[in-house]
């Protein structure tokens, strides 16, 4: 899919695209190409020029879904209504109890709260916001960053990335949540507000990589963490991750943070899901000593392995260096 601001880009992409594929001996079927619209269907998704929605015929397979009989069928509605939870606040918080029921261990017994979480569940879909399409110029140039708006509960993690549009307001471009492990749950308060920030920032990692972007969180003491150096090692891990992006963290009272809040607040317990805690171990960053040590500095002096050095240093690994007792 091509997309682009004006016809003339549009025009001058598909010439690049087209030549190249002729380059590759490639070949399009005429009927499967839509050229020059300005509304598409892709992937469940319609993409126009206000942004990204829900696909009408997707969303009516959902309304229109007969109450589940079984952990099976149940299983199916969630499959379709997951699809779409980018696009719902607080979808953790609707479908929670009904995720209880789809384990095969767990006896059938579909009561009043089921049902109501059910029928909440296809109306929260039927009535979501248009998700905005975010604009990576306006983002690099400044103007208009990216906002990520994070908070986190005793049960999950919540963040939503948005940005400002040409209207002056901030429009939603994600929604994202994440109910905790039994080990995150007895984190410290201000340990849980870093790994929300830490969560959000893996989430949305394809959106704002190498740009300008605002972390606005509730927690004030999250504004300067990430900056102390007499912090646990967890933490510390968590900061030379973050140390990739251009983040800028302010402080916001608890009420301009309501989306972010609800999204924490509403994740099941009861729902087990993937845990960030094994990815601690991921390499983020190399860190480099600021002196020689003693032995690479012997290394360097020495008179033919110094060469050796200084060659890999340069990149020239491809070299070959003669020893004096070489044959």
């Amino acid at each position: 899919m091509i997309c682009t601001a004006t016809k003339e880009r549009h025009l001058e992409l598909l010439g690049e695209v087209f030549s190249r594929m002729k380059e590759a001996g490639l070949r399009l079927k005429a009927q499967k190409c839509h050229l020059m619209k300005t509304k598409v269907s892709f992937l469940g998704h319609i993409v126009d020029g206000e942004g990204v929605h829900m696909d009408p015929d997707k969303v009516s397979a959902i309304r229109e879904y007969a109450t589940p009989k079984n952990a099976k069928e149940l299983r199916t509605f969630l499959g379709m209504a997951s699809f779409y939870r980018k696009f719902c606040m607080g979808f953790s918080k609707h479908a929670g109890c009904l995720f209880s029921l789809t384990p095969s261990k767990v006896k059938w017994t579909w009561q009043k709260e089921h049902e109501e979480a059910f029928q909440n569940m296809k109306d929260l879909i039927t009535r979501s916001p248009v998700l905005k399409q975010p604009d990576v110029e306006a983002a690099r140039a400044g103007g208009k960053p990216f906002i990520i708006c994070t908070d986190a509960s005793a049960y999950g993690l919540g963040a939503v990335l948005s940005q400002e549009g040409e209207d002056k307001q901030v429009h939603p471009i994600f929604f994202a949540s994440e109910s905790l492990s039994e080990a995150e749950r007895r984190y410290h308060i201000t340990d849980l507000e870093a790994l929300a920030v830490v969560f959000a920032v893996r989430r949305f990692h394809m959106f704002f990589y190498g740009l300008p972007t605002i972390v606005m969180t509730d927690h004030q003491p999250l504004t300067a963490l990430f900056k102390r150096s007499n912090v646990s090692a967890r933490v510390l891990r968590w900061s030379l991750e973050l140390q990739r992006y251009n983040l800028e963290i302010q402080y916001v009272k608890g009420k301009a943070n309501a989306v972010a809040d609800a999204l924490s607040r509403g994740v099941p317990t009861a729902i087990a899901t993937n845990s960030l805690a094994g990815l601690d171990e991921a390499v983020v960053n190399a860190v480099y000593a600021k002196e020689d040590s003693k032995w690479l500095a012997a290394l360097r002096s020495d008179a033919q392995l110094g060469e050796v050095v200084r060659l890999v240093e340069e990149g020239k690994v491809e070299e070959v260096v003669r020893i004096a007792s070489e044959k």
